[in-house]
């Protein structure tokens, strides 16, 4: 069961990690993010 929700949670950060970059390389995701707050 450990597994599993430790396999999860990999899954989900590089699936975040992916769509941040995404967002910088269009132009400005990192920035707005930091902005915005």
């Amino acid at each position: 069961m450990f597994g599993i929700l430790l396999t999860l949670l990999i899954l989900d950060g590089i699936l975040l990690m992916v769509v941040v970059l995404l967002q910088a390389g269009k132009g400005g995701g990192l920035a707005a993010m930091g902005g915005g707050s």
